[in-house]
Formats: structure tokens, C-alpha cells, sequence
């Protein structure tokens, strides 16, 4: 496994779709069937639930790894409040 180069993180807001976050890297990438003896992205997926997101883990074309986490919020209902 190659150890990430570049890596960026986003976040980006849609009005009635609400907030995605992005961290997406160049590094050698995550297997077909990640280990389950961690919590890292267990713990991850189980933060995102909490609050209402999605969170998802997947390779990136060309190598490296892109993981996202999405909350469902209407940013005009936030505005209103």
C-alpha cells in the first residue's frame, strides 16, 4: 500500500440537500473487505448515524480512498429558524 501524497477535503452545501463532507486522498487505497478488528471506520459510521448522515467508504479511480459523510438538512428550514 502507497502512502497518500495529495489529499483534499470539502464540504459543500445545497440548498434542500444539505451538507456533504469529502476527504478524498491518493495513498494506496482501501481493500475490498476492510478489516473489521478496528473501530476506526466503524466508530465513523456509528458518529454519522448519530446525527442523522450517511457515511460511505470507497476507492478512488486511479488509487486512494474517498470517504463521505452527508447531513440531510434543509438549509432554508435552518435559515427560518
Amino acid at each position: 500500500m502507497g502512502v497518500a501524497r495529495d489529499i483534499a477535503i470539502g464540504a459543500q452545501t445545497r440548498l434542500m440537500k444539505g451538507l456533504e463532507l469529502r476527504i478524498e486522498d491518493d495513498g494506496g487505497g482501501i481493500p475490498d473487505r476492510p478489516s473489521t478488528a478496528g473501530m476506526g471506520l466503524r466508530i465513523m459510521a456509528h458518529r454519522a448515524r448519530l446525527i442523522g448522515a450517511t457515511f460511505e467508504v470507497s476507492a478512488r479511480d486511479g488509487g486512494g480512498t474517498i470517504v463521505t459523510c452527508r447531513l440531510p438538512v434543509a438549509i432554508e428550514d435552518q435559515i427560518a429558524s
